[in-house]
Parts: C-alpha cells; structure tokens; sequence
C-alpha cells in the first residue's frame, strides 16, 4: 500500500483495555508513511476477504498532551473512525481519533484520558487587527464603562493582543477550529507531506491562571505573511484537530 510503510503502535496495543470489545465491532489496525514523526497514516479494517482500505490522514507527529474528560465517542458509519468529544479544562473539545480501533475499550463516557493533541492549519496569519470596535449602545460597552468608571467617553475599544481563542466553526466538522493566540514555541520542518513550514505550540486558552497550548502545524503553503511566525506574536487562523490516546489512568 504504502512503501516502507511503518506499523503504528498505540497506547491499547501495550494494554489491553478493561472492557472487552462485541465481536461484531470492526477490528483494524494503522500503519504510517514515512514514520511515526509525521506524514500520512492509514486506518486498516479487517474484513471476510482481507484487510480494508478505510482511509488516509495527515498525521502531524507531534502534539501537546492533554487530559480530556470523555463526553461522546462520535463512531462514523464504517466503524472504524471516531471523533472524540469531551472537555479541555473548562471548555468542549472535539477532535479526530487516529486510532480509535487500537484504544476504543478505553473510552468510557464521564472518564478522563490523557490524549496527545494537535492542530493541522488550513490557514494561518499574524492578527489583521488588535483591537475590537464595541458598540456604545451594547451591554458590553456599559460593562466597560462601569470597569473603566467611564461615562459618555468615545466609542471604546478591546485590545485582542495577546489573547487566546479556540471556537469550533458551526458551519465546518466538530473538530475545526479557529484558533488565535500568543506564540510559544516555533520548530521549523523542511519536508513533512513534501512542504516546508514550522510546529507553531500557541496559547488557544487560559484556565484562570493555567495556560491551555497547542501545537500547530503550518505549512509555507496556508501561511499568509513574508516573514515567518515568532515568539511572543500572536497567531490566527483555522485548524483540524487531531488526537491519539497517551495514557489511561
């Protein structure tokens, strides 16, 4: 299928989940182009005749580890793809099991697990704006204005630098986001699917005095801006998420 394919490994491999799987439920298994650092991985299922093609993904390699409260497994129709939904601190998340055949006998509904996260771009910019336009007539400006102790002052304004962002898009998949936040980290890639680009780890939420961070990948393709994201920027734009289970308590 893949030449020099690899085998992918998952935390279910190693230990077999606590709940037996119903016969009747797909099995599979995964294997990856070039390796496990990144590119493309498939997701095989076995079936009477063989061993099926179900689908191919970007695989970024890399992420942020992340507890996640399980909420729902989203199972897709061929059995043997999910999206997991559940909590990231105190905000919903949702986002593409790879190996969602490997490690399902470990979801369980209310149940923490620690995933390894990770953002594909579709695109990404530094911010066009830093500041917002508050309508003088909203709540929010009246909100402003009893914070401020100002009265009857010109149209105000809020600053968006520095601030930190991930909302699903309505209209899209419940695992794409937009996201915009302060840069932490950049590590350029030079061939990953064939582009050059950089792993952008960006600060997407703040849990009162906890940071929530992110790793990015962006290719020189979905990035908008001559020069390349830095440090202490602010970044934005949309993303996929991605996730594999780390560890099960």
């Amino acid at each position: 299928m893949f030449k020099g394919a690899w085998p992918v490994s998952s935390f279910g491999d190693t230990y077999p989940g606590h709940r037996s799987v119903p016969g009747a439920w797909p099995t599979g298994s995964y294997v990856c182009w070039p390796n496990e650092n990144g590119g493309l991985i498939a997701a095989l299922k076995e079936t009477r005749d063989g061993t099926e093609l179900v689908s191919v993904s970007p695989l970024a390699g890399h992420g942020v580890q992340v507890g996640v409260g399980i909420k729902k497994v989203h199972v897709w129709s061929d059995g043997a793809e999910a999206q997991i939904e559940g909590t990231w601190g105190d905000s919903q998340v949702s986002f593409y099991d790879l190996t969602f055949l490997r490690n399902r006998a470990w979801y369980e509904v209310g149940k923490r697990r620690e995933f390894i996260l990770s953002g594909i771009a579709y695109e990404a910019r530094r911010p066009a704006a830093q500041k917002l336009a508050v309508d003088p007539s909203s709540f929010l400006s009246e909100w402003l204005d009893d914070q401020a102790g100002i009265k009857g002052g010109p149209e105000p304004e809020i600053s968006l630098e520095g601030s930190s962002v991930l909302l699903r898009v309505d209209e899209w998949d419940r695992d794409d986001y937009t996201f915009r936040g302060p840069v932490r980290k950049v590590t350029p890639f030079d061939d990953w699917l064939g582009q050059s680009g950089w792993r952008v780890r960006v600060c997407v939420m703040r849990f009162d005095s906890k940071d929530a961070e992110l790793d990015v990948f962006v290719t020189d393709k979905v990035w908008s801006d001559p020069e390349p994201p830095k440090v202490g920027e602010d970044i934005e734009g949309t993303l996929w998420m991605q996730g594999q289970l780390w560890w099960a308590a």
